[in-house]
């Protein structure tokens, strides 16, 4: 299984999936993820992320903040490309779900995300 970090922080997830849905690349999974404090932007092969995990530095799973997949992808896609400014409304959507998944991920691991 090939995973690859392609970024620190949230910018580079925003600009990477945005990357994804107007290309309507379905062939990784976008993650943000936290490893030790740190904000990590991760891709992994979409068919291998059924058994996935991703480790961090120090041997231990990740806490996710935010994954985007294919059906999201594809339905992102399809409401972009009839939006006068599909880039804009991409980024608007893609920072829409990551503030929900940051949300939740504060309730799940009971830390504060910012």
């Amino acid at each position: 299984m090939t995973v690859i970090v392609r970024g620190k922080g949230e910018q580079h997830y925003i600009a990477g999936c945005v990357r994804a849905i107007l290309r309507k690349d379905t062939s990784r999974k976008h993650m943000l993820v936290v490893d030790n404090g740190k904000k990590l932007y991760v891709t992994v092969t979409e068919k291998l992320m059924q058994d996935c995990e991703v480790l961090g530095e120090d041997g231990k799973e990740v806490m996710y903040l935010c994954i985007i997949g294919k059906e999201l992808i594809e339905d992102l896609y399809s409401k972009a490309k009839k939006e006068e400014n599909p880039r804009e409304w991409a980024r608007d959507a893609v920072e829409y779900v990551l503030e929900n998944g940051k949300r939740t991920a504060s309730q799940l691991y009971k830390i504060n995300i910012r």
